[in-house]
């Protein structure tokens, strides 16, 4: 471990840690002076730089300098000593700032200190017996936690995929030598924080290498010996859960085949009809109430064009902006005139809340144990007319006493009760103006006829039978109340509707452009790659003649070659024949002279 801790420090030394970007990157302080640059003409060229940018518009940037540039060279010495006399000023005042500044600390250089007080602070406080008892319970809970959780992600894990997850006594691979070695080192202490666990690997490998075979023996023993563990508890196990993973295949196949036929059968494991669910529906026929004082809801809706047309092109919360202003100085007839609108408004709200009575409720519970009322009994023709003629003395005793103006829809409601046609008149048939009650009859029936009358109603039950829901009427006026909304609603669905319309129109015709813009490029792409293949073509070629060519110099060469070696063959035999005749002549000079000797 000693010569472990020798090399990982001069390893460290020689500067085998890694720095940190961030710490070698230095930021620039933007309280820092700047230094004034160009001299004189960058003194010129700030001065005027707006006047330049605008004659040389829609040209790039760099034109501004060249025009500058040319300015400067018409400028006459007198011209140009102002501006270096103004650099020379801005230079002077960068140097005494320059000696006057203090660059502020980076963000990593003001916590060093920071940091380091409140290491030294907990390792302080860690030497006393309680912070360490402390920290020791914190740490084991943080186990305790870590533990929890990571059982509960195998577990999941286990329940996910049973049959490629790792079984819960099933032991680990054993490692390899290497890993043994390198487990062994990273038991020991882990020297510095700073030092990376990459350069410890490192290091360990580095040394494993200079290790001998003996050693390496040692932990190859410790390897051998794990895997041969590993096997024997791997084919224990595995021989003793073929019946577990039989069993739970079976079961599986029988609650698929359970679920297959639950769904073929036409219904969804774990939903409910909606019907089922108690509903609790706001009634749409309640009477609102009169918002914000006299100065309300009306003033919005008066003077709705106007705010609109005022915001036009800001959002929707801006025609609501000026209100606010406009009723700081009202005037008092204006005054006068909106509160006497808002009481009357309030007095109609009162009345209509008097004689509000409220929808039928929708609640499932509520009718089944309440219970439907029994249908009439069935009665022959006569019966109903004379039921329809009954009717119809209600309907007029109340509209000579009350005279309340009700609409054509409330007559036709009664013609649908009767059964009875548009032609038929009660006030034109003798026998119906006989049969008219008298006043007080009239006046009775005037007081009464919010509620049903005696001939209108159901007819008695048995005792045996179940207790009747109670009738409950809805008056006309808030019928056609709750009709105007939902017609309002409907106009503003279709306006909605024609909105989203035009978008998706627009949408469409952007797609379109979009479409024939990638059509064209896709045409020019087209007859680019045309231009390309037909060069390619044309290169081929080129490089097939140059191949052509090439092989016939080659040839010639060659040919050239041979010519070559024939003439030296063809020199070297003349060579070596005037040689034999050179000594031929010599042998018949000598034997000449002998000759003449004798």
């Amino acid at each position: 471990m000693a010569k472990y801790d020798a090399d990982m420090n001069a390893f460290t030394d020689a500067g085998g840690g890694i720095k940190r970007k961030a710490d070698t990157q230095a930021t620039k302080d933007p309280a820092a002076p700047k230094k004034p640059v160009g001299g004189g003409f960058g003194c010129f060229l700030a001065q005027n730089r707006a006047a330049f940018s605008k004659d040389v518009k829609g040209q790039p940037v760099a034109a501004v300098t060249k025009l500058a540039s040319k300015k400067w060279k018409h400028l006459s010495e007198d011209e140009k000593k102002v501006y270096q006399e103004e650099y020379e000023i801005k230079q002077a005042e960068y140097e005494q700032a320059k000696k006057l500044y203090v660059r502020l600390a980076t963000y990593r250089e003001a916590e060093k200190p920071v940091k380091n007080a409140r290491l030294a602070k907990e390792n302080k406080e860690a030497n006393g017996n309680e912070d360490a008892e402390k920290a020791a319970q914190d740490k084991s809970a943080e186990k305790e936690i870590k533990a929890t959780a990571k059982a509960k992600t195998a577990k999941a894990t286990a329940k996910a995929s049973p049959s490629t997850s790792r079984r819960p006594g099933m032991k680990l691979l054993p490692k390899s030598p290497f890993d043994c070695f390198y487990a062994q080192i990273r038991a020991g202490e882990r020297l510095h924080f700073s030092v990376p666990i990459s350069a410890i690997r490192k290091c360990a490998f580095h040394r494993w290498t200079m290790l001998g075979e003996d050693d390496k023996a040692y932990y190859r023993e410790e390897y051998e010996r794990a895997k041969s563990e590993y096997e024997a508890a791997k084919n224990a196990q595995l021989t003793g859960i073929d019946k577990e993973e039989t069993e739970k295949r079976r079961e599986i196949q029988i609650r698929s085949a359970g679920m297959s036929a639950f769904i073929d059968a036409g219904e969804k494991k774990g939903t409910k009809r909606k019907a089922d669910k108690a509903v609790t529906t706001k009634d749409p026929t309640t009477p609102k109430k009169p918002a914000e004082g006299a100065r309300g809801s009306q003033f919005h809706t008066q003077n709705s064009a106007a705010f609109s047309a005022d915001a036009n092109g800001q959002p929707a919360t801006a025609a609501t902006q000026p209100a606010p202003d406009k009723r700081r100085h009202p005037g008092k007839d204006e005054k006068k005139a909106q509160q006497k609108e808002h009481e009357t408004k309030e007095a109609e709200h009162g009345q209509d809340k008097q004689t509000y009575a409220s929808l039928p409720s929708t609640d499932k519970e509520e009718t089944e144990k309440l219970g439907s009322p029994p249908s009439p009994p069935a009665m022959d023709i006569k019966e109903k007319r004379k039921y329809t003629r009954e009717e119809w003395d209600e309907w007029n005793a109340h509209k000579q006493a009350k005279d309340s103006g009700h609409t054509h829809q409330d007559r036709s409601d009664w013609q649908r009760k009767g059964k009875m046609t548009d032609t038929e008149d009660p006030d034109q048939d003798e026998e119906f103006r006989s049969r008219q009650p008298p006043p007080a009859a009239q006046a009775h029936v005037c007081d009464s006829f919010a509620a049903p009358s005696p001939a209108i109603l159901p007819p008695a039950m048995p005792p045996s039978a179940p207790a009747a829901r109670p009738i409950k009427v809805i008056l006309p006026l808030e019928i056609a109340k709750y009709a105007k909304r939902r017609e309002k609603e409907r106009l503003e669905k279709l306006e909605n509707s024609r909105k989203d319309l035009e978008h998706y129109k627009g949408k469409a015709r952007r797609e379109r452009d979009r479409r024939k813009d990638l059509e064209t490029d896709v045409e020019h792409y087209k007859r680019k790659g045309k231009r390309l293949e037909e060069d390619v073509e044309h290169y081929t070629k080129q490089a097939r003649r140059e191949r052509d060519r090439r092989r016939d110099l080659e040839k010639d060469v060659e040919h050239y070659k041979r010519k070559a070696r024939r003439e030296r063959s063809k020199r070297r035999d003349l060579e070596d024949r005037l040689e034999v005749l050179s000594v031929l002549y010599l042998r018949e000079g000598h034997r000449t002279q002998a000759s003449a000797a004798w």
